[in-house]
């Protein structure tokens, strides 16, 4: 239901609508998934569920449909409230996901899935999660922290645990190569527009976003790190290096600074539904209920900056 009310504009037109109704006409006339510069699984979802027929509503909304099933069926694999969720969720990140950065909200939710399903290999995580990059780029970012927890957090063999850092390694080679040499022009037209409108370093959502992952570490630490869902931990650390990143950015006035804070720190909804359905002490359920409230209060906001 809320897919379909997100998709028919219910809660307003999203900044990048336009832009990817272009996209999807663009993707139904080459049908190629490597003769355009958009991610090759994204184009190939795409051209599964629509056609150049297709009215770009219901692209829209079999995106965002799966986008949000896949999340809340993350949640529920770690036992988390799916309400906590998707009311923490929608109220501040969904604004730029899935009424905008609709191939971000779909790579995001594959890896959140991805993490959380209880499989006994961590090589087999390791090698899935790279497919989220064919969804969208900026999955660098969350991929390597997922990474760098399971070099340090898992049992793998010194051998296994070498192959990471040097899948790590061409990883990052292949895709600076693939960037440079497809998206230049594009990235030199972004660099030049955020150097013209700097970044704030506080707002409303980097505190909020602070105030979330300190309360969640804590919990965690508390309660004990062998004793969370893998997927909990890692939304907690990618949380702490998103902000960590984001700070770096803003000082040195460097690009995507609050889009890099949004997508490392997208996870932490997860974080508030599992402490809700796990904590015995009151205290944590007002503490989430409070940030909650926080959360409700910031939304009209946020989603007003990201709606035409």
């Amino acid at each position: 239901m809320l897919a379909a009310f997100i998709a028919m504009g219910w809660f307003g037109e999203g900044i990048d609508t336009a832009n990817y109704i272009r996209i999807f006409d663009e993707i139904n006339v080459v049908r190629g998934i490597w003769d355009l510069r958009y991610e090759p699984l994204f184009v190939l979802f795409v051209q599964t569920f629509s056609s150049s027929a297709t009215n770009p509503a219901w692209i829209f909304f079999t995106i965002t449909a799966t986008s949000l099933l896949t999340k809340v069926s993350a949640v529920r694999l770690v036992c988390g409230n799916g309400l906590v969720f998707l009311v923490s969720y929608f109220s501040v990140w969904a604004p730029t996901f899935e009424l905008n950065q609709i191939r971000a909200a779909l790579a995001l939710a594959v890896l959140l899935l991805i993490i959380s399903v209880p499989l006994q290999s961590a090589m087999v995580v390791v090698l899935l999660t790279p497919l989220t990059l064919g969804l969208h780029y900026s999955m660098i970012g969350p991929i390597a922290v997922v990474w760098v927890y399971f070099l340090i957090a898992s049992n793998l063999s010194f051998l296994k645990k070498m192959s990471i850092i040097s899948a790590v390694i061409i990883l990052g080679a292949f895709l600076n190569h693939f960037l440079v040499s497809r998206h230049a022009s594009y990235l030199e037209a972004v660099s030049q527009s955020m150097a013209a409108g700097g970044e704030r370093l506080f707002s409303y959502f980097s505190v909020y976003v602070i105030l979330v992952t300190v309360f969640s570490t804590i919990y965690l630490l508390r309660r004990g790190l062998t004793d969370a869902p893998q997927s909990i931990v890692i939304a907690a650390l990618s949380a702490i290096g998103g902000i960590l990143i984001f700070f770096y950015q803003t000082w040195t006035e460097g690009l995507y600074a609050y889009r890099i804070l949004e997508t490392m720190t997208s996870f932490l909804p997860i974080t508030l539904a599992w402490i809700w359905g796990q904590s015995r002490n009151s205290i944590w359920k007002v503490g989430t209920v409070f940030l909650i409230v926080v959360g409700l209060a910031i939304a009209p906001g946020y989603w007003a900056s990201r709606v035409v």
